[in-house]
């Protein structure tokens, strides 16, 4: 069975007409089944109820099934001989359902990770909730989510810990995915020291300490993520070498590391926040520090999924993803200049940068300015029994350092 199975798909081969691109729309028939929400979200409730893991053990009817997910008879019913119908499940006999080798990619341990991205109660389930604000985000240029969900979505993070929780997961999975080609593809054994702005939850960051034992970092993160991050360094016996710090990426960065590294944070942004990031990490660093940027890239053969993940970076955020000149441009805005551009096995590019000199030198006063306002921000370090913002307890006492919520 093939994806167009799924899709119920009835594609003819594309017109031969100038400026036509081969792509899912082959015929009008195609237009119309895509402007169908009932199927996108039929799969979501399939795979927050794991239906297919469930299958995949054996045929189950539908009484017995509707039991086990303490969900309507009727109504799963329903949803069953939908998606029997689209090829994603089987009806094997009257009221009895199987899987489908096309469902396997919503098992829970598919290594796409598809169903924890498609689960109603987690953070793809959230994001998704955005999508009805495009004509908004159209209208306007900049993110819809806050219209839809009443806050921004760094914000949205922060007050929803357990949405927080699946975001960092998913974003750890991506790290995960990547890290054997960013291992790879630079000389990180000739770094000292390591600033990740926006880590995440620390697994990229552990990835690289673990491969080069001579390398030292500093994780900066939103709080809640920040400390699962000094959970996972801590896990992999890692403090001693990564300090995690709670911060926003807007505010002064550690001064004086060798490389300042930026993965997968410039395309949540428009061209003005991106280049204020990045002209921190220039600010931060000394004369001979980097800034390594990892981003994908839309240059060449653009694929479908880049170009919807463009349009779900503006709805969401405000962001944006951007060609190669476009990167290029960015940094000059920065007053950075390109250095190397290199490509990841995984479709990815990694960017590296240095401070134009023509710029002139303000980088050691702000450095030193930094060094004062870094002094109490550290959230976890080998040094510390338990997780650490500012000089408390984080849940205890207030932030005393202001953080806007923004990555």
């Amino acid at each position: 069975m093939s994806a167009d199975d799924v899709l119920g798909s009835t594609a003819t081969d594309p017109p031969d007409e100038p400026g036509i691109v081969p792509g899912l729309f082959r015929s009008e028939s195609d237009v119309i089944q895509a402007t169908d929400l009932i199927g996108p979200w039929a799969i979501r409730a399939a795979a927050t109820l794991r239906i297919a893991d469930i299958l995949a053990i054996r045929p189950r009817e539908v009484a017995d099934l509707a039991a086990e997910l303490g969900v309507n008879e009727d109504a799963l019913r329903r949803l069953l001989r939908y998606l029997a119908r689209r090829g994603l499940f089987q009806e094997q006999n009257a009221d009895t359902y199987a899987t489908t080798s096309i469902a396997a990619v919503l098992y829970d341990d598919h290594p796409w990770r598809l169903r924890k991205w498609l689960d109603y109660d987690g953070a793809g389930g959230r994001m998704a909730l955005a999508t009805p604000g495009m004509l908004s985000a159209l209208r306007t240029g900049t993110a819809a989510y806050k219209e839809i969900c009443g806050r921004e979505f760094w914000d949205d993070l922060e007050h929803s810990p357990e949405i927080s929780d699946s975001y960092d997961a998913l974003m750890g999975d991506l790290s995960e995915a990547m890290a054997p080609g960013i291992v790879k593809v630079y000389d990180w054994g000739k770094i000292g020291h390591l600033v990740d702005v926006g880590g995440g939850n620390g697994t990229l960051i552990s990835s690289l300490l673990k491969c080069y034992k001579n390398l030292t970092a500093t994780l900066v993160e939103m709080p809640r993520t920040a400390a699962r991050a000094a959970d996972r360094l801590r896990s992999d016996d890692l403090l001693d070498r990564c300090r995690v710090i709670a911060g926003d990426m807007f505010d002064p960065l550690p001064p004086s590391a060798d490389v300042y590294l930026l993965s997968f944070v410039l395309h949540a942004f428009a061209d003005n926040a991106a280049a204020q990031i990045l002209r921190r990490c220039a600010q931060a660093g000394n004369p001979d520090s980097h800034i390594m940027v990892i981003e994908c890239v839309t240059d060449g053969a653009e694929s479908i999924e880049m170009a919807a993940h463009d349009l779900r970076m503006l709805t969401l955020v405000g962001g944006v993803e951007r060609s190669r000149s476009q990167f290029t441009e960015l940094f000059a805005r920065a007053d950075l200049r390109l250095i190397s551009a290199n490509n990841v096995g995984t479709g990815e590019v990694v960017f590296l940068c240095e401070a134009d000199s023509r710029i002139g030198a303000g980088n050691r006063e702000l450095s030193l300015y930094n060094s004062q306002r870094m002094g109490s921000k550290i959230v976890a370090s080998q040094r510390r029994g338990d997780v650490r913002f500012g000089q408390t307890a984080i849940g205890r006492q207030r932030d005393p350092w202001p953080f806007s919520g923004l990555r």
